[in-house]
């Protein structure tokens, strides 16, 4: 019998993580986040359902943050 072909794990995209949120595009001042609602673009001062009024979108050394009245949202592994 032939040997099985080694699998090559793949990350699978999935929805928005527990945490309700998950970062998908973002540049200065917008930012397009995946909620259980679905996808919103926002920009600073737009409010996020869930997450309340959008203080930033910043880049960091660990990767685009945006941060709301209620949360952080970070980068996600697509």
């Amino acid at each position: 019998a032939a040997p099985a072909a080694a699998a090559i794990a793949q990350p699978e995209r999935t929805g928005p993580p527990p945490s309700g949120f998950a970062l998908r595009r973002a540049s200065a001042g917008q930012a397009v986040v995946e909620g259980r609602d679905g996808l919103h673009e926002i920009g600073i001062g737009s409010t996020l359902p869930g997450a309340g009024r959008v203080l930033s979108i910043r880049s960091t050394s660990a990767g685009w943050i945006v941060i709301t009245t209620e949360t952080i949202i970070g980068p996600t592994p697509l």
